[in-house]
């Protein structure tokens, strides 16, 4: 299916109303910005705006995945590329299953106070997940969720 400037105009528009919620959340919660979950919400939130900003930069660039966070930068601006990798790129239109495949994750997993580690990923249909692991091994639950890794072709 084609991605179209409507569609990419539908997705930034729940994006932004996502955003606003967590921000006014994390406002009213002032003291959870430090904790835990007030950085996880965070990056969370970031990790959807990445992902708006991959898809708006392909819909301008001929279906193409930019190949740094600079290129996608202009399209979602403000956002820090410090915490992610990306993971998967090229044409956006040849991946095969895109709620699998991962387009960036976060570089380093933090740990839970209980003990359990968290990353954050963003996939090329544009959504989000938390991803637990008790032992900080995310390479063995990418390969068990079934998640996918399409690197760029230059």
């Amino acid at each position: 299916m084609a991605w179209t400037k409507t569609k990419t105009a539908v997705v930034a528009a729940v994006v932004i109303i996502l955003a606003a919620r967590t921000t006014n959340v994390m406002e009213r919660n002032s003291g959870d910005q430090d904790s835990f979950q007030g950085k996880s919400d965070a990056r969370f939130d970031e990790a959807k705006k990445w992902a708006l900003a991959f898809i708006m930069f392909a819909d301008a660039h001929g279906n193409q995945l930019p190949n740094n966070f600079d290129q996608a930068k202009a399209y979602v601006p403000g956002l820090s590329d410090s915490n992610w990798e990306i993971v998967s790129g090229g044409d956006e239109n040849s991946f095969v299953n895109p709620s699998k495949t991962i387009l960036l994750r976060e570089k380093e997993s933090r740990q839970f106070p209980g003990g359990k580690f968290l990353k954050v990923y963003a996939f090329a249909d544009g959504h989000a997940q938390r991803i637990s692991s008790p032992d900080n091994n995310f390479a063995a639950l990418e390969k068990q969720r079934g998640f996918l890794i399409r690197p760029a072709k230059n």
